[in-house]
């Protein structure tokens, strides 16, 4: 039968235990922060010394707290899940990115879940993490596992957990975990059946090998979209108080290779939907900020858009050999694309707004000559969209007190650029693509 001292004599050596974790994890952390011993040796000394496998679970779970804490602070500094799991893909190795997006996963964990973005529990589940290689790996508490496996769990714990500290400042974009409910801005959600229709009409453009198919399922989305975007514009004005008018942000992955001329598509996408775009090219993501539905259409289109100048690029090179298949041919390819796609994207978006502003002009002319003898000349979409533009200026300079406008690229392969061009005309966007209908 235990006595009162067993107990006491247990509590003792637990807190002991303890107390050894916390020194060692000290000294990992402290000695990696500093960059003065390799991790792999400190690792190592770590196994040296913790052969007990109670000591071992302790460090571990040491390790996994101070990994936590780490990913707790780094949401106020403006990062979400998937912009630390998309730089860390550049930055770690797999085993060590894997365990961060889990550390990050157990880190939310600890909020109601109504009180987290529902759009951060949808990037953790496109995060890494699941790999079964890599749960093996990181079986840090298993006392069976070999030492090698033990210093394996350690250096990556270590490891990103510094990655993490070390993250600096981005601009706070949306509510932070923990206060939805009181800071959300309540943005009505684009509506789902639209949404669909584009996302089909968007795949069949991907997936015809007819050119001018593809032509006129991206011409459709791209009108639908636009529709959109003067129906919910005009809506917006009509009730200055309604929850979620104003423009706010996302971020996109803009990635590795010919990460410049996609960052130029991202950007002509934008202006043709009149939203506005960052590059954080360390990162490897872009900052688009406009209205919701406008950054609905803007993320649809960029991701299409990808698909299809990569598959016009790579059936260039098939058709024209080595020559079509260097770096500078397709860096000026897609460059090529993106300009020339950025001009008949404006020019469907034009369009929809010249025709919706033709009848809403027609409707209040009528209105006004019933009541009066001069017609009504005012133009109420162009009134609408130019104070859009203002807002979502004013909110760009929210997010980016400090913005500095970057140079443009230069062409290496003129040859590319044209050809390039060339695929934007052929296989992108047409007059005859457009639907008739409302988009809603």
């Amino acid at each position: 039968m235990a006595t009162s001292d067993d107990h006491a004599g247990r509590g003792a050596q637990a807190a002991d235990v303890i107390e050894q974790a916390a020194t060692v994890v000290a000294e990992l952390l402290r000695h990696r922060r500093a960059r003065r011993v390799p991790l792999s040796v400190l690792s190592r000394t770590a196994v040296d010394r913790v052969d007990d496998p109670t000591l071992r679970r302790a460090v571990t779970a040491a390790l996994a707290a101070a990994l936590r804490q780490a990913v707790s602070e780094v949401w106020p500094r403006g990062w979400q899940p998937a912009d630390v799991d998309r730089y860390a893909r550049r930055t770690l190795d797999a085993p060590t990115g894997d365990l961060l997006a889990e550390g990050m996963r157990a880190e939310l964990a600890t909020y109601p879940r109504g009180q987290v973005d529902p759009g951060w529990w949808q990037q953790l589940e496109e995060v890494g993490g699941t790999t079964t290689s890599g749960a093996r790996r990181r079986r840090a508490d298993d006392p069976e596992d070999p030492a090698s496996e033990w210093q394996d769990s350690c250096r990556a714990t270590v490891e990103a957990t510094v990655f993490v500290e070390q993250l600096p400042a981005l601009a706070v974009i949306g509510a932070l975990p923990g206060e939805r409910q009181r800071h959300g801005r309540g943005t009505p959600p684009v509506d789902d059946k639209l949404l669909t229709r584009v996302r089909r009409l968007l795949a069949q453009a991907e997936g015809t090998p007819y050119e001018a198919e593809a032509e006129t399922f991206t011409a459709a989305a791209q009108s639908l979209m636009a529709r959109h975007r003067i129906d919910r514009a005009m809506l917006d004005a009509s009730d200055p108080d309604r929850p979620g008018r104003g423009p706010d942000a996302v971020r996109l992955t803009v990635d590795r290779p010919y990460e410049g001329p996609k960052m130029q598509l991202l950007h002509q996408i934008c202006t043709a939907n009149r939203c506005r775009a960052v590059w954080s090219q360390f990162a490897g993501f872009a900052t688009v900020v406009g209205s919701e539905a406008d950054r609905r259409a803007v993320e649809l289109l960029f991701t299409s858009l990808l698909v299809q100048a990569t598959s016009a690029m790579r059936r260039e090179g098939q058709q024209q050999g080595d020559a079509a298949r260097s770096r500078g041919f397709r860096s000026s390819f897609l460059l090529g694309f993106a300009t020339r796609i950025g001009q008949r994207l404006e020019q469907t978006s034009s369009a929809e707004e010249s025709a919706a502003s033709a009848r809403l002009s027609a409707g209040a002319s009528a209105e006004g000559a019933e009541t009066t003898a001069e017609p009504v000349r005012a133009d109420p979409l162009a009134l609408v969209l130019s104070r859009r533009k203002v807002d979502v200026q004013a909110r760009l300079r929210e997010i980016f007190p400090q913005l500095q406008t970057g140079r443009a690229r230069q062409i290496s392969d003129y040859g590319g650029y044209l050809q390039g061009r060339a695929a934007a005309d052929r296989a992108t966007l047409g007059v005859g693509g457009r639907l008739t209908g409302r988009a809603s």
